[in-house]
């Protein structure tokens, strides 16, 4: 949104009655961060394994980067999207 609609409201958004792209995006980010979370961006994940015994997963990433976690989200897209008139 914050790429392809940063100046046009948004109305199919809970708790808004319309909404900037770009102010939703940045409100969403600050949300997600308020609590410290990492972001790591650019990294592609070559391995991931859960340790039963602790509850906890490492994520081995193409740079050689080890993140620990107890949850992973994966989102997967169906490529570029384009707006539509």
């Amino acid at each position: 949104m914050a790429a392809l609609y940063p100046e046009k409201y948004i109305y199919d958004v809970g708790g808004f009655p319309k909404v900037l792209g770009r102010d939703l995006v940045r409100n969403l980010a600050e949300q997600g961060l308020q609590f410290g979370a990492k972001v790591c961006l650019g990294e592609r994940v070559n391995a991931l394994r859960h340790f039963d015994q602790l509850k906890i997963i490492r994520l081995t990433t193409e740079p050689g980067h080890e993140h620990w976690s107890r949850t992973v989200v994966i989102s997967a897209g169906v490529g570029p999207s384009r707006p539509r008139s």
